[in-house]
């Protein structure tokens, strides 16, 4: 963890950036390693986390046709006026057109333990150090929440034709389900990027040949890919958070652990990879590779890690587990079971039933279970307070599912540690993950906002003691005595426990976004909050319009006197899945259509005693139109509107 002295030099900026939002439930990672698949998993999804939405052409962006939001950029005057000088890299986070080149820092490939082949740290490296900044190999984006497949990888590199410098770089590749080759042990970052074979040419007599079925197994075994990109910061560049699968040579040389050391965000065709907590000169570098089977217990780890890297992990959290008590191995497992065979299906039924009384239930049983658990960790005296914590790992699930009976059935009122326990066991299996972040960020508004309103009512009750005394500084009288100062005093007491929450809640959210994004200033912090926010609300609205049947929702505007309305569409339209935007004047039922390509509809409405002319506002970007099935080009108003007008 960051040193607490680290964090607090931006904590008092923290405290008033941020405005109370809506964030999902609490949940562990999705991102899929090699050819562990998201929707292989499906079944060990957590319902706590973000229901998948439907794809929609334009999620995250803004209408062509309405007026666009200034863009977030991080300049050096942020940088001076937060006290922090961010690595110039980070520009990435905000500038669609800037391509950083090829960063690897404090880090060395070695041979491992049981001939394997991985990174270790060649320096003590801290949390939220980069590490190595990666162009792909090969990159191919999909849409919103869903990857392109393996095969489709495969087709566009051979399309594109596998030149000498990559297959040099292929063949050198480290592949986790087998014997390290001479070339593997051979290769260094130097080899490992194309641009060092460019110099020979694309005929290389020397550079293997790749055929189509060995080309598809490295993809299979090496590939990094998910449903999105990063979505906070897809926010802040304005792009949609399109799903993605990549070849990054030295991503397969990051090894498995259950607790691992690194958090990965890809950012377009470059991956990021950062310091999630403090790293010794000489350790393994590692990252989950298992997806969602992390938060089993430990047997299920093991095989899956198995037939993913072809060894058996042994991890901390592995051994540590392994070495436990009968006992508390039993009830990591029993609880686990108890969730995927009866808690989630009883929480599906809750919700679709909207039965609060089973809720109430399903909580009770919940609670049974992991009161079970921890009696078996508390009864295993050779464990210690960390080891415990990350034990309680296997039975996430678990307490996940606590977290949100508790919060559906108490709503405002529910119990902030639970979820704070949420915050820890994904601090330990997924480390600068999305979840991370957003639990984080969850966490840290319901204790600042709990803390605001005590720090609020302690005032009011100090202000009402006004007068009842001496001038000055209200009187806090005895118990019992005139004024009923106790409970003035004991409410400042409360507020003052409470605000101490909420700093400490700061730290952790801080460091949940350091260990992702890397050490960032205040305005960085901002944005990437801001943008994880919208991405949120904007899903919720989605489920929202899903659940309610609905296709599209309207709100009406007026800007500089002209009336137009704004259509969030659920999903494609026909004709491609385009939105389109139309133009109507009085009677007009027709209109002018523009194809815009985000998928969201913008009708612009004539008002009253404007000319026709001013329909079209001269500061909106309008790049493509449609009128009776021919193509425009944007230009002045009355070009657009012709012999209609």
């Amino acid at each position: 963890m960051m040193p607490i002295s680290e964090l607090r030099l931006v904590r008092k900026a923290l405290r008033n950036l941020f405005p109370a939002t809506a964030f999902p439930r609490t949940g562990c990672p999705q991102r899929a390693t090699g050819i562990v698949r998201t929707k292989d998993n499906a079944a060990h999804l957590h319902h706590s986390r973000i229901a998948p939405a439907p794809a929609t052409k334009g999620f995250g962006l803004s209408p062509t046709g309405a007026p666009q939001p200034p863009k977030k950029t991080f300049e050096k005057e942020d940088e001076e006026e937060s006290g922090f000088a961010a690595r110039p890299e980070y520009q990435i986070y905000s500038d669609t057109e800037f391509k950083p080149k090829r960063i690897v820092n404090d880090v060395s490939i070695s041979d491992l333990d049981g001939g394997r082949w991985g990174l270790v740290a060649s320096a003590d490296v801290t949390t939220g150090d980069l590490l190595m900044l990666l162009p792909a190999l090969s990159f191919l984006e999909g849409s919103f929440q869903e990857a392109p497949e393996p095969e489709d990888l495969q087709m566009a590199m051979l399309e594109n034709g596998l030149h000498a410098p990559l297959r040099k770089v292929l063949d050198a590749m480290y592949i986790p389900d087998e014997a390290v080759t001479q070339a593997t042990k051979d290769a260094s970052f130097i080899t490992l990027d194309p641009k060092f074979w460019t110099s020979r040419g694309n005929k290389d007599a020397s550079a293997p040949t790749v055929d189509a079925s060995r080309l598809l197994h490295i993809i299979q075994s090496c590939c990094c890919t998910d449903a999105q990109q990063d979505t906070a910061v897809m926010q802040v560049r304005q792009q949609l958070p399109a799903g993605f699968i990549g070849l990054w040579p030295e991503f397969p040389l990051l090894s498995h652990s259950c607790v691992p050391n690194t958090s990965i965000t890809v950012i377009g065709d470059r991956m990021l990879v950062h310091v999630a907590r403090d790293v010794k000169k000489g350790e393994a570098l590692t990252r989950n590779c298992i997806g969602s089977i992390v938060t089993t217990p430990l047997e299920e780890r093991r095989k899956m890690v198995l037939e993913q890297r072809g060894h058996r992990c042994m991890c901390p959290r592995c051994v540590t587990e392994e070495r436990a008590s009968e006992e508390v191995r039993d009830a990591l497992v029993d609880a686990h079971n108890w969730y995927v065979n009866d808690g989630l299906p009883q929480w599906n039924a809750c919700q679709e039933d909207e039965d609060m009384e089973a809720l109430k239930s399903l909580q009770s049983e919940a609670e049974q279970l992991i009161s079970e658990v921890e009696d078996a960790l508390r009864s295993d005296e050779s464990l210690s307070d960390e080891e415990r914590m990350i034990l309680r790992a296997a039975a996430y699930d678990s307490y996940d599912l606590m977290v949100m009976c508790d919060e559906f059935i108490h709503q405002e009122n529910s119990h902030p540690s639970l979820l704070r326990v949420c915050l820890e066991l994904i601090r330990i299996f997924a480390p600068g993950s999305e979840s991370h972040t957003s639990v984080a960020a969850k966490y840290d508004t319901i204790m600042k906002s709990r803390a605001e309103l005590a720090e609020y009512r302690a005032g009011q009750q100090l202000k009402d003691k006004k007068g009842g005394g001496r001038k000055g500084r209200p009187r806090l009288g005895r118990p019992g005595g005139s004024g009923g100062g106790s409970g003035a005093l004991v409410a400042v007491r409360q507020a003052r426990e409470l605000r101490e929450a909420a700093d400490e809640s700061a730290e952790l959210y801080l460091e949940a976004f350091f260990c992702r994004y890397g050490v960032l200033n205040v305005q960085q912090l901002d944005a990437l909050r801001e943008g994880m926010d919208m991405y949120i609300e904007a899903l919720e609205q989605m489920s929202i319009m899903k659940a309610e049947g609905k296709t599209e929702e309207s709100q009406d505007y007026i800007i500089d006197g002209i009336k137009f309305s704004l259509v969030d569409k659920l999903g494609g339209t026909a004709g491609g899945g385009m939105g389109s935007l139309g133009f109507r004047e009085e009677g007009d039922e027709e209109g002018y259509e523009l194809i815009s390509k985000d998928g969201v509809k913008l009708m612009m409405m004539d008002t009253p005693g404007l000319p026709a002319d001013v329909l079209v506002p001269h500061d909106v970007d309008l790049s493509e139109r449609v009128k009776n099935g021919d193509m425009f080009e944007y230009g002045l108003s009355d070009d657009v509107l012709g012999d209609e007008k």
